[in-house]
């Protein structure tokens, strides 16, 4: 085995009532009074308990529960990281907690309060990721019979919160609060005539790797087609799904860049540009039409050369524009990027099968543990195990990188997504062992 000694990461999970759909309990959450704050305000405002720091749906939080939980079981803690990973220990059953009925909107987080006797006729709740409120890095959300709700927030990060008059007058006390450590799916979705529209938004940053550190968050994202219009393409009916609400959530929280469209051109209705794309706020528009499975494995160009690389040199400026990849439903083609994506800044194995099946509570049953119909992920894994220079003692980071070199794409090109995904990373930088 290599002198390379592997992190041994377990996803923190904050011990919440909320996971049985209470309210959740005081720990690293509510109202600290020692907390620094610039100005104490108005103590007659009383913050109520947050009443939710998960907020992806509950069967998908007792899903990834029951992966980690299962990892954590695992006497080879080590093994995560090798492609072999779980042989023989992994019996986590998706069907038994995710279908595609759930497909639910993640729940908020809810702040609300008691103003006691302040008459406002605006109060805002202002938000920030840095408790100095420093001016440009505040959210302000206006509030509803004194109460907020927030959705799309970072994992496993810590908020800063307080209230505000129309004039930015503070009229309460800071508190705080930190999102549990959770895949974050986004919202994308609205409650007008188009009802649920871009679908199985999930962000690719987060996770904790190898390396150490948790990937960034906000400057990829994964999740299925952006179309402006309706069309059919081999029987098939492809939604519109992009109106004004839509336009105003791509302003406001996603703030897309480029869109990487990974369908053949039949399947993108010929499309050239994003619907997305504005005066405003121009959206890059690049296809390159993937594969899936083994048959990615075997043909990551899908029979055009180039292909790979022409999707890896907009994902290595994604620092610079935030990245949208998808295919039809976000779930096969884009499984398959996502997996070396994520594999390449060293994401554990564990959290590729999480990442991958969770694509279930939207569009059909994906298992990482048996082929269903045309849904093969087994079928991919053996096929990497059968590439020529597979070791089984390679990490997963050191073999989605060769995978992805031996596919014409740059050691340069690779090195800079990882620089930008993994903080503090620098090339040539090992993988370690914490205890």
């Amino acid at each position: 085995m290599k002198n390379k000694i592997m992190l041994l990461l377990v996803a923190p999970f904050l011990a919440l009532s909320a996971c049985s759909g209470g309210s959740s309990s005081k720990q690293g959450s509510s109202i600290d009074p020692n907390i620094e704050v610039l100005d104490q305000g108005n103590t007659q405002v009383t913050f109520n308990e947050i009443d939710n720091l998960v907020m992806i749906n509950e069967k998908a939080q007792l899903y990834i529960d029951a992966m980690h939980e299962q990892e954590e079981k695992i006497e080879d803690q080590t093994r995560r990281f090798y492609l072999n990973g779980l042989d023989g220990n992994d019996t986590v059953d998706v069907s038994k907690f995710l279908s595609q009925s759930d497909a639910s909107k993640n729940r908020p987080i809810v702040i609300s309060w008691d103003k006691g006797d302040m008459d406002y006729e605006e109060i805002k709740l202002a938000l920030c990721k840095d408790w100095k409120f420093e001016e440009g890095t505040v959210e302000y959300f206006d509030a509803e019979d004194d109460k907020v709700e927030l959705i799309n927030l970072l994992r496993a990060k810590t908020y800063y919160y307080r209230l505000e008059t129309e004039d930015k007058s503070i009229i309460s006390q800071t508190q705080k609060f930190e999102t549990a450590d959770y895949v974050r799916k986004m919202n994308f979705d609205h409650a007008g005539a188009l009802n649920e529209t871009i679908y199985n938004v999930r962000d690719l940053g987060g996770y904790m790797t190898s390396f150490g550190v948790r990937t960034n968050q906000g400057l990829i994202y994964r999740g299925s087609e952006i179309n402006g219009e309706d069309f059919t393409d081999g029987g098939n009916r492809h939604k519109k799904n992009v109106d004004d609400l839509v336009m105003e959530k791509q302003a406001k929280v996603f703030k897309i860049g480029c869109e990487l469209d990974l369908r053949a051109a039949s399947g993108a209705n010929n499309m050239t540009e994003s619907a997305l794309n504005t005066p405003d706020f121009p959206v890059d528009y690049v296809r390159t039409p993937f594969n899936s499975y083994a048959s990615f494995i075997n043909d990551p160009d899908n029979g055009t050369p180039g292909t790979l690389k022409a999707a890896f040199d907009v994902l290595a400026n994604a620092d610079q524009k935030t990245v949208y990849y998808h295919c039809w439903g976000g779930a096969d083609r884009t499984g398959a990027l996502s997996f070396f994506l994520n594999g390449l800044c060293g994401v554990s194995l564990t959290d590729l099968y999480i990442d991958f099946e969770l694509t279930t509570q939207h569009n059909s049953l994906r298992s990482h543990l048996k082929a269903t119909g045309s849904y093969d992920f087994p079928a991919m894994l053996t096929a990497i195990k059968a590439l020529d220079y597979y070791d089984e003692d390679m990490t997963l980071a050191e073999l989605s990188k060769k995978f992805l070199m031996e596919h014409g794409i740059e050691e340069e090109t690779l090195e800079k997504i990882r620089s930008f995904m993994i903080p503090g990373y620098e090339e040539g930088m090992e993988e370690v062992l914490a205890h």
